[in-house]
This record gives structure tokens, sequence and C-alpha cells, in this order.
């Protein structure tokens, strides 16, 4: 359900997309250096994005420096952190070892499983740390595997508690900017559950697995109906965001927000278009 949240490559300067993937590089190395080598399978762009929008915020010091990674070990790629990316890295992990274990659940997938019981120490690290934190998230990631269990076909129902999900991973502390990041990770996190039951659809179907797009999949223009309501949550996400005193790495969260979002839509839009294509032609 991870990795919407990311940029529009083509629209991004040179410097801004070096800037993106030294906060990526740094995210990854911490999760290395808190957790091992195997939290770092865990980082995605969602996260980073939080990472580079923690930076923007609250302008903590940061230490960008050239190092190599198991990728690529001859060439020292730009690594960026900062004392939030501490907080990122413990959200990775916890959300990984949550979705393994619900994806052991639903479809028994060994490798999950797997996954799960390496990620399993550090998890219990993080709720040690985060207490309070990670019993919501825990109890809302069971209400929303329940919700889906029973078949519910009220979008707006099982989107919304993914929103809530995000809105808890996305109030770091509490301060005066607590409730506009809630309100923009809740926001973030309906637009990322639509989008992703919107890019499965076809997936879904074929294996007879739930997708609460299912029931509106032949209505018309249906492409068009979901795109109103991922319009509408995006937009709700950016009135929070624009309300945020941020104006270093404005640009690139601007591209994230309004651009590299839709990346997931369009590449599904494109899939149906050229699969409808060539069901004609044959």
């Amino acid at each position: 359900m991870f990795g919407y949240v990311t940029v529009d490559k083509p629209e991004l300067r040179v410097r801004e997309f070096e800037e993106y993937r030294g906060f990526y590089c740094g995210l990854c190395k911490t999760l290395g250096e808190k957790y091992g080598s195997a939290a770092r399978l865990a980082v995605n762009y969602d996260l980073t994005f939080l990472s580079v929008l923690y930076a923007g915020l609250y302008e903590p010091k940061l230490k960008a420096d050239g190092e190599r990674c198991v990728i690529h070990p001859c060439v020292k790629s730009c690594v960026i952190r900062h004392k939030y990316q501490s907080y990122c890295a413990d959200m990775t992990v916890y959300l990984a070892w949550l979705k393994c274990k619900d994806d052991w659940n639903d479809e028994r997938r060994p490798d999950r499983i797997l996954y799960a019981g390496l990620l399993k120490g550090a998890a219990e690290k993080v709720k040690k740390r985060y207490g309070i934190k990670c019993k919501k998230i825990s109890a809302l990631m069971k209400e929303l595997s329940e919700k889906e269990k029973s078949g519910e076909k009220n979008i707006d129902a099982v989107s919304g508690i993914f929103g809530e999900i995000l809105a808890e991973i996305f109030a770091v502390k509490k301060d005066e900017w607590e409730k506009l990041l809630r309100r923009m990770g809740f926001f973030m996190g309906k637009f990322i559950y639509i989008l992703d039951a919107f890019e499965d659809l076809e997936k879904d179907t074929e294996k007879k697995s739930y997708n609460p797009l299912a029931d509106m999949a032949g209505s018309e223009d249906f492409d068009g109906h979901v795109r109103e309501m991922l319009t509408m949550t995006a937009a709700e996400c950016s009135r929070s965001y624009r309300q945020l005193p941020i104006i270093e790495y404005a640009p690139l969260l601007d591209n994230i927000l309004y651009s590299g979002i839709w990346n997931g839509y369009d590449r599904a839009v494109k899939r149906r278009k050229e699969k409808s294509g060539k069901g004609r032609k044959g």
C-alpha cells in the first residue's frame, strides 16, 4: 500500500532530485544503523516524504555526507540526515512489521511471516519507545483488517481508517503544528488507500480478493469518478500543507504533493487503456 508518495522526476531540477535521493539514502542508512540490514528493505517513499517535510517545517540541523552503500559500492552518494529521521525509521519498521503480519493472516505468504520475524525485535523496541502511538496504530490496523474481511463497500469508511493511521504517524510531537500535520496525514492516508485500491482493481478481481471499488468498477466514467475522489482528498491534504511555514524544500514538497502522488493514477489508467485496446484488436 505504500510507495505512492513519490516525486515526479521529470519536473524536478537536478539539485532537487539529488536532495530527495539524499533524504531517501539517509532514511535507509538510519534504518540499517538502528535495526540492521533487514530493516533497510522496508525503506519507502512515503516515509521519505515525511523526512523531507520535517526538514522543511522544523529546520533541524542537517548532516550531508558522501557515503557508499552495498547497492552502489563504487560511487559515493549524498546522504542527508537529521534528528527526525530516527522517528521516520521507527515508524517505517513498525508499519512494515504490522503489514507483514497482516499479509500473512490474509494470504498466508511465507515470505511475509519470515520478514515479520526479522523485524520483530525492532518493532518491539519501537513499541517501548512510542507505546501509546503504536497501540493506537495497531488497533486501527486491526479495525481496517476486520472491515476488509467483512467486505466493507464504503470506500470512505475504510480509507478513513487508513487516514487515521497516517494522521497518527504524521504527528511527530505535540506542538503548534500537530493539528495541521494530523489533518494532512489523514487526507494523505485516504488518498493512498483509494489509489492503491484503484491500481490493484484488475489484480484483485482476477484473484477474487477484496477491493472496495469493485462494485463501482462497471459504472459510467469510473476512472473519472475515482479521480474526483482523489482530487478532493489531495486538495484537503494540500490545504493543510499550505498553512505550514515551509520555505526550505518547498519546491521538492510541492512536486510530490501536486504532481508525484498522481503517478500511480496515471499508470493505472494507461495500463487499463492499453489492455482495453488489445482486447478490441483481438
